[in-house]
């Protein structure tokens, strides 16, 4: 999902990693699902990605079934 919105976006994961202050492989560790980022980044998640809250629930619903 992040990947594709990106994508959408016309961004790259440099451009997403300077918008939350993380590093390039951290965003594609977050795009791949193997982590999830804290619960206090994922504010900088929604605003670099320009997730709508409809988005940014279905990523932590997907990823809550995913990390089972």
């Amino acid at each position: 999902m992040l990947q594709e919105k990106r994508i959408k976006l016309g961004l790259r994961r440099i451009d997403i990693a300077k918008r939350m202050g993380v590093s390039q492989n951290y965003v594609g560790y977050l795009e791949r699902g193997i982590r999830f980022p804290k619960f206090t980044n994922l504010y900088n998640l929604a605003q670099a990605y320009e997730l709508t809250n409809e988005e940014l629930v279905e990523y932590i619903k997907s990823n809550a079934i995913n990390n089972k």
